[in-house]
């Protein structure tokens, strides 16, 4: 329970430090948003994101361009995957849900974001995945409590 909460505050901090830069105006994303730009669509850039933040990966077009080998990680969150070091279907689902990642996996997540994306992408946004929530099944009194 405390590793996910650190996660999240972790992850609150950094997109706040990165949304205070105004000469780097960042984007917010739906999760539905995001998947428009999985390389798919030669005109648009294609994104990928880590813990909610949202990398231009566009110049990795041979790695995450349509039809390449990490294609399937882009326009998604991919933490737990990247984290795994894993293209499976059960760790894509998972995204950006921490919680089951191991102290190693958590690791090497960080280490892989610090040495690969923080250096080589530009980030462009973060995910609001609360944005996906279907808002007309939820009553005008509920409150959903982070």
């Amino acid at each position: 329970m405390y590793s996910s909460s650190i996660s999240f505050a972790l992850l609150v901090v950094a997109v706040a430090v990165v949304a205070s830069d105004d000469s780097n105006a960042t984007r917010v994303f739906t999760v539905d948003e995001l998947a428009q730009y999985d390389g798919s669509d030669a005109d648009k850039p294609i994104y990928l994101s880590l813990k909610g933040v949202v990398y231009d990966v566009s110049t990795g077009k041979d790695f995450y361009g349509k039809d390449a080998g990490y294609n399937i990680l882009v326009g998604r969150d991919s933490t737990v995957a990247i984290a795994r070091m894993s293209l499976e279907k059960k760790d894509l689902d998972l995204r950006h849900d921490v919680s089951a990642l191991s102290a190693g996996e958590l690791k090497a997540l960080e280490e892989v974001i610090t040495t690969t994306y923080a250096r080589k992408y530009p980030v462009v946004g973060h995910v609001d995945f609360t944005a996906t929530l279907d808002s007309s099944s939820a009553k005008q009194d509920d409150k959903v409590e982070l």
